[in-house]
C-alpha cells in the first residue's frame, strides 16, 4: 500500500535551491521523510517580520482580482505598482503566456497578506510545462528614514496533496525577482521553491528571504521520485542563473 510523505524540515536557506532524488536519497539525508496522512502544519521556524497591514485591500480573500495596477507604466523610471492583493493576482492572472512582463517593471509598493488561500503560482502552464515564463522585473524595495527595505508577500499558501510545480512563480526564465521577503506554506506532492519551483535563462534572484515551510507528500516506493525541493527555487535547470 503506498503512503503519503511529509518533509517537515524547514526550508528558509537564503539562496537554497532543490535537489533531485528518490525516496532513500532523501532518507540518506537527515531522515527528513516520515510517514503522515495529515495535512501540513507549521512546525516551530524563526521568527519572520511582521507585515505591516493597514489596509484591509492588503488581505486577499481567495477570489478578489483586480481590473488593473495602482499605477505606472511598466518602465524602469515608472513601474507598474501593486499595492493590493487583488492587484498581485491581476499580476498572476495575466501571466498565462510566454516571456511574460519582459522588458518590463513591476514593484510591490506595500506589504501583501495572502491570508493562506490557494495561490495559483505565476507562469504556471503545468506541474512539468514550462510554455509560460517571467522574463520580466519583479521588486519590493522600497526607502524608509534612507534605509533601504523589503516588502513582504505573507502567507502565500497551497496545500494540495496531488499538485505539483509551486511558489510564487511557477517559471521565471530571463526574469529578476529580487528584495521581497516571503512567509507561508506550501503541501505539494513535489517540486516546489519558494520564489518558483523553475528558474532558466539569464535569471537573477537577488535579496529574498523565505521563512515558507513545506509538507512534501508522495508515494513511499522504490521508484517514486518526490524531488526538486528548495527553499528558494525547486529546480535551477540550466542557463545563467544567480541566486545570491
Amino acid at each position: 500500500m503506498k503512503k503519503l510523505l511529509k518533509l517537515s524540515s524547514v526550508l528558509f536557506i537564503l539562496g537554497a535551491v532543490g535537489f533531485v532524488g528518490t525516496n532513500a536519497d532523501k532518507k540518506a539525508n537527515g531522515n527528513a521523510l516520515q510517514v503522515v496522512a495529515e495535512a501540513p502544519t507549521a512546525p516551530e521556524t524563526p521568527t519572520a517580520p511582521t507585515p505591516v497591514l493597514t489596509d484591509p485591500a492588503q488581505t486577499w480573500d481567495g477570489t478578489a482580482v483586480a481590473e488593473g495596477y495602482e499605477g505606472g507604466t511598466g518602465t524602469e523610471e515608472d513601474p507598474f505598482q501593486i499595492a493590493t492583493a487583488a492587484q498581485l493576482k491581476y499580476f498572476q492572472s495575466q501571466s498565462g503566456v510566454a516571456n511574460y512582463g519582459a522588458g518590463q517593471y513591476f514593484l510591490l509598493t506595500r506589504d501583501i497578506n495572502l491570508n493562506k488561500k490557494p495561490w495559483e503560482p505565476i507562469c504556471r502552464e503545468g506541474a512539468t510545462k514550462y510554455g509560460y515564463n517571467f522574463a520580466g522585473h519583479f521588486s519590493g524595495k522600497y526607502e524608509e528614514d534612507g534605509v533601504e527595505k523589503r516588502h513582504i508577500i505573507h502567507n502565500l499558501w497551497r496545500a494540495t496533496s496531488t499538485y505539483q510545480g509551486l511558489g510564487l512563480f511557477h517559471t521565471i526564465k530571463g526574469g529578476t525577482v529580487e528584495d521581497i521577503i516571503i512567509t507561508g506554506g506550501f503541501g505539494p506532492k513535489d517540486r516546489v521553491g519558494s520564489v518558483a519551483y523553475y528558474l532558466n535563462g539569464t535569471t537573477t534572484i537577488n535579496n529574498v528571504d523565505s521563512y515558507a515551510f513545506y509538507s512534501i507528500y508522495g508515494t513511499d516506493t522504490a521508484t517514486s521520485n518526490v524531488g526538486y525541493i528548495g527553499g528558494i527555487a525547486g529546480n535551477v535547470a540550466g542557463g545563467n542563473v544567480t541566486i545570491s
